[in-house]
């Protein structure tokens, strides 16, 4: 684990203490419209993600970019496919509600 997925996921672990405080909610298909009641939380819980998931602006690109052009320079396409395949996964893991299962 990078050192930016790291402060990413500890970012992240006290915004779900705040939702939880707040609204007493535990399940994420309970919370429809927190976005609304508490904006800067949420704003802050798409940047700890898009940290996690390795993506712009967080600082997890960097490496994220060399892993990819590693691969592609020693010719490794069918890894590069698991590096999208896994940010795209985690992608909807972290920011589709229900965690990407409906």
């Amino acid at each position: 684990m990078s050192a930016s997925t790291a402060l990413s996921l500890a970012f992240r672990t006290p915004l779900a203490g705040a939702i939880l405080v707040a609204t007493g909610k535990t399940a994420v298909s309970e919370m429809h419209g927190l976005g609304r009641h508490m904006p800067f939380t949420m704003y802050a819980s798409l940047i700890g993600s898009l940290g996690i998931i390795g993506l712009p602006p967080a600082g997890g690109i960097g490496s994220k970019w060399f892993l990819m052009l590693g691969t592609l320079e020693a010719g490794q396409q069918a890894l590069l496919a698991v590096l999208i395949a896994s940010s795209l996964y985690i992608l909807a893991r972290l920011l589709v509600p229900g965690g990407g299962h409906g």
